[in-house]
C-alpha cells in the first residue's frame, strides 16, 4: 500500500468505505 497519496487521506477513504458498508 503506497502512503504517497496526497490526493485523498486514508481516514476519508476508510470513512466512506465504512459508510458504504453500513448502508449495505
Amino acid at each position: 500500500m503506497n502512503t504517497a497519496t496526497p490526493q485523498v487521506p486514508n481516514n476519508l477513504v476508510w470513512a466512506i468505505l465504512s459508510t458504504l458498508f453500513c448502508c449495505l
